[in-house]
């Protein structure tokens, strides 16, 4: 099975020294081809035309491991997820995102304490991103991501929303590690984009028990499942019906 490790990048000196780190760690955990998808346009970064450009770039794979540049994961997770994945669902590889605070943050990057013993600002349960993988088939039925989303938000959650309705989601119980780095200016729930996507991702959300009508989203994309919604045909990749309310288990990957 070949497995890839995809990166959207937008190169800064901040975003370097982070993504320097976290190369370093994949490096010395799996030997799987890392592959960046930069965005190095003057507009506001479309975090998912950089992943599309990165899943386009690596060629011929079977799963591909989605890491953002900032974030280190559990790498037994990690390989765990990939081989989880190439059965069909969306594998999240971890049930908690823990952010690092700054001076943790300076002290991992310096090497004087690993990410997993470093202060933290906050922890949240059961992300949707930061490191997913996902089989070849899933990917080709959802098209990737969906590029209208610009700016900051909403494109990961959308795919996993995406892959929700297709063929199900499982979650590794794990955590994985953010570091710090200044706040996106396009964070910013006044702007134009921020709002678009927002509604957008709404839309993903409210279809993601309903494959039916998450076709209807995705035709406007162009994906390949849009065409063959629109031609009345199948869905590619059957969803087990499965309640999202399961819980996970220690040690254990279950379906959402």
């Amino acid at each position: 099975m070949d497995v890839v490790v995809l990166v959207p990048r937008r190169p800064e000196p901040w975003r370097d020294q982070l993504w320097r780190y976290v190369r370093e760690q994949v490096e010395a955990n799996v030997d799987w081809p890392i592959v960046e998808g930069l965005d190095e346009s003057e507009q506001p970064m479309n975090r998912a035309a950089a992943r599309n450009r990165a899943a386009e770039q690596a060629g011929d794979w079977d799963v591909a491991v989605f890491l953002d540049a900032d974030t280190v994961p559990d790498f037994d997770n990690l390989q765990r997820a990939a081989a989880l994945a190439g059965d069909g669902p969306l594998v999240c590889v971890q049930d908690k995102f823990h952010s690092i605070d700054r001076k943790g943050t300076e002290r991992v990057l310096a090497g004087e304490i690993e990410p997993h013993k470093a202060p933290l600002r906050w922890t949240y349960p059961n992300p949707k991103s930061s490191c997913i993988a996902i089989g070849r088939d899933l990917w080709d039925a959802t098209g990737g991501y969906d590029e209208r989303f610009q700016g900051w938000g909403w494109e990961d959650s959308s795919l996993y929303h995406a892959c929700q309705a297709l063929a199900g989601v499982e979650r590794l119980k794990g955590g994985c590690f953010h570091l710090w780095h200044p706040k996106s200016e396009e964070k910013d729930p006044g702007l134009a984009a921020y709002q678009a996507n927002a509604e957008l991702g709404a839309r993903y959300k409210a279809a993601r028990h309903n494959a039916e009508e998450m076709g209807a989203i995705l035709s406007e994309a162009g994906g390949p499942l849009g065409e063959a919604f629109l031609s009345g045909g199948v869905v590619p990749v059957p969803r087990p019906d499965v309640p999202e309310s399961i819980r996970v288990q220690a040690g254990e990957a279950v379906r959402l």
